[in-house]
């Protein structure tokens, strides 16, 4: 074979490869979505803000769209009503997990409740945090150690991340500021101390901008990615067995067809509308839904709003 020979083949065989993949594609009942390349698929449209690039491909292609990402198949929801009927009607079909092979290589998907297959031993894991770890009962038991250790959730990287854009959001917004601490001031006058856990349900100017702080900023841009355990059919399309299925929280929360002015933060809007992030408001669902619904939210919920309203009540926010 001589020196131009084999340049040819190659590129032969490669637009052969890609005429099969397209083809193959266009006769498939997958979501539609763009185009993938040979070998690659479509990792090239993710840029450096996967979230940003695929809310913009999500408007091209409709809010269920299909991608290859390398060689795995990608089905990405975009709204609320396709979130709706993904965690309540097909839950059961999407209860697995697609595991990195970062995290197969050190066999954390063996013992971890967030990569486990939603089979015995996951359920055993769940019972426990739910049941001994994170119920409210407890919560209230372990208020005082945990006022005792009062870095403890401010350690944890993705609460404290909530607090610095809630607190970057009341600074930008002086007068959200004012408003929160007006309302803080008041309850606390004849207290002493910081905000505890039982005021919290006194307090829904903190608690609405705690909610549009998740709304604009969620804990994660895509929820834990989950994976098809059969070919399933899905809104109309065919979502392939083992298809790792990504919910584009960022997209969601800035959609313009549920939020009037989605990139204003304006913690009254969860004031004129009773939305909370429970995993039943799909609009809404920093903590997801569903069988798979972070088991830390009710921790979650307490220490951010507790950290965040002692910080307004003792500390003068400003640049």
């Amino acid at each position: 074979m001589d020196f131009l020979t084999f340049p040819l083949l190659f590129s032969f065989l490669l637009a052969f490869a890609y005429v099969i993949i397209i083809s193959g594609r266009r006769n498939s009942r997958l979501p539609p979505g763009p185009f993938p390349l040979p070998v690659i698929g479509n990792l090239l449209c993710l840029g450096d803000k996967p979230h940003h690039s695929l809310a913009t491909l999500s408007k091209r292609y409709g809010p269920l769209m299909s991608l290859k990402l390398g060689s795995k198949t990608t089905v990405v929801v975009s709204s609320p009503g396709i979130a709706k009927e993904f965690f309540q009607k097909h839950d059961r079909f999407f209860s697995s997990r697609s595991i990195p092979d970062s995290v197969r290589a050190v066999n954390h998907n063996k013992y971890s409740i967030v990569f486990l297959p939603a089979e015995d031993q996951w359920r055993k894991l769940r019972k426990i945090c739910k049941e001994y770890i994170f119920s409210v009962q407890r919560l209230d038991a372990g208020e005082l150690l945990r006022r005792k250790k009062a870095l403890f959730t401010a350690g944890i990287d993705t609460t404290a991340s909530k607090l610095e854009w809630a607190m970057t959001e009341l600074i930008r917004n002086p007068e959200k500021l004012e408003t929160a601490r007006s309302e803080v001031n008041k309850l606390m006058k004849n207290k002493n101390g910081i905000v505890q856990e039982s005021d919290i349900s006194q307090l829904p100017y903190l608690q609405a901008v705690i909610k549009e702080t998740l709304r604009l900023h969620p804990p994660v841009t895509f929820l834990v990615p989950h994976q098809a355990v059969c070919d399933t059919d899905f809104h109309g399309y065919m979502v392939p067995k083992n298809a790792q299925v990504l919910c584009n929280l960022w997209a969601m929360g800035r959609d313009p067809k549920i939020w009037s002015c989605p990139e204003t933060f304006f913690p009254e809007r969860f004031l004129e509308v009773k939305i909370d992030y429970k995993g039943q408001d799909f609009e809404f669902i920093p903590f997801g839904s569903g069988r798979r619904m972070c088991p830390g939210l009710n921790l979650a919920h307490r220490m951010l709003h507790i950290i965040l309203g002692s910080l307004i009540l003792k500390f003068d926010l400003e640049v």
